[in-house]
């Protein structure tokens, strides 16, 4: 037999190696083509759910700052619970400009009182509306409520000059009154009327200030006018 010659064997073997080869990426081209065909092709039901973004009338506006950053002592208005009632429609007179009956009052001056706890509520319900624009102090009540006194016991109430001091500064600046709620006291005196009258000052703005009460013991006398008619004969307070 011939001998083969070095040179073609090697080409021989180098043209074998590079048709392996040659042939190996063949197969696997068609074998990932036959993947990507024949592989199932995503579904609805498969396919993640997108989360969708909502639309501006969709979504929940966020609050804003003048909404969150609020002041739960000066911004929202007094609730029924904390009134009586709305404040436009309490049973007695919050109105500081109107002359039909004085602040605080659930009748006009010319009223004839013929039960004495009503009267005694009347006169301490008048005697703790303050108006915080216009009242000097506390005081100023006590003179609206002059035309339920007695002539001799009227004689004696007065102002004193000492201003409210500034505890009134921010009820006066929101021009506030003073909304009561009348009681009969724990404390009993069989010469007088007795009742707790807790006050809180609230204002057309929706403004609420600081709360306090005052016990008042209340006599009454025979109106020296009208014999049919009763008047406040005395009275002193204590508390706030």
């Amino acid at each position: 037999m011939p001998a083969t010659n070095p040179e073609l064997r090697r080409f021989r073997v180098i043209f074998i190696i590079v048709g392996v080869l040659a042939l190996l990426i063949l197969i696997g081209g068609i074998f990932a083509a036959c993947q990507t065909s024949s592989g199932p092709e995503p579904t609805s039901a498969g396919a993640p759910e997108s989360t969708a973004t909502p639309s501006p009338d969709e979504s929940t506006s966020s609050p804003s700052p003048s909404e969150s950053a609020t002041d739960p002592e000066t911004s929202a208005s007094p609730s029924d619970d904390e009134t009586g009632g709305p404040f436009e429609s309490v049973a007695y007179n919050v109105d500081p400009s109107d002359d039909s009956r004085p602040l605080g009052a659930t009748k006009p001056k010319d009223h004839c009182w013929t039960d004495e706890q009503a009267l005694a509520e009347e006169a301490a319900r008048v005697m703790t509306t303050w108006n915080a624009a216009d009242d000097w102090n506390t005081a100023d009540a006590e003179v609206r409520a002059k035309y339920l006194m007695h002539p001799d016991r009227a004689e004696n109430v007065g102002v004193p000059q000492r201003p409210a001091g500034t505890a009134w500064n921010q009820p006066a600046e929101h021009e506030a009154i003073t909304l009561t709620e009348t009681e009969p006291s724990t404390h009993h005196d069989a010469s007088s009327i007795e009742m707790e009258v807790t006050w809180r000052w609230v204002s057309q703005d929706g403004w609420k200030g600081s709360a306090g009460s005052r016990f008042w013991a209340i006599t009454t006398a025979e109106d020296p006018d009208d014999a049919d008619c009763l008047v406040v004969n005395d009275y002193t307070w204590s508390g706030t």
